[in-house]
């Protein structure tokens, strides 16, 4: 009896109507995508199929008894499962639609790397040639500052660093 109403209820919808993972299964291109469609109101279908099934139960029991022996019979219809092997297929369709999107988040990621590398180095590029200019029209700020970058204590040979630094100046050492 209780086979005869779900066969007729559930016989009334195509699988993606009752469960939305349906659509993983009958198109593997699209799931593996993202372009499933998941347009069913499953809840609302599964809630007509309960109601229904309950209707077609109830009336083969008084039919099958002879008469109204059980009242206002309900029936709960939790979800709507999958032979072992579908859910397989199921599972693994889902699996490489979460690969792909893996895939392409971490695409993504490498791209606004590489946009921001690519800001960084344009603004290096930028520092480099405006201190460029500026030492062009200070040639004296530009040796000071070659020589604020020297390490501390460097001697030069044959004496220390203040010939280096004057070099071109009175050469007194001081």
């Amino acid at each position: 009896m209780l086979d005869n109403a779900l066969r007729e209820a559930i016989g009334g919808y195509r699988c993606v109507e009752l469960n939305n993972t349906c659509a993983y299964v009958q198109d593997v291109d699209a799931a593996v995508t993202g372009r499933v469609p998941t347009r069913a109101n499953t809840g609302q279908n599964l809630a007509a199929v309960q109601e229904k099934i309950a209707s077609t139960f109830e009336q083969d029991l008084r039919d099958t008894l002879g008469g109204p022996y059980f009242e206002n019979v309900r029936f709960r219809l939790v979800q709507v499962t999958f032979d072992p092997e579908v859910q397989k297929s199921v599972t693994a369709a889902t699996a490489a639609r979460a690969q792909v999107a893996t895939k392409r988040l971490e695409a993504q990621q490498r791209v606004e790397t590489a946009i921001g590398d690519r800001r960084v180095a344009e603004q290096k590029a930028r520092a480099i040639r405006a201190t460029r200019n500026a030492y062009r029209g200070n040639p004296a700020q530009a040796r000071i500052d070659a020589i604020k970058e020297l390490p501390q204590g460097l001697r030069a040979l044959g004496g220390d660093l203040s010939t280096i630094v004057e070099s071109g100046g009175s050469g007194n050492g001081g």
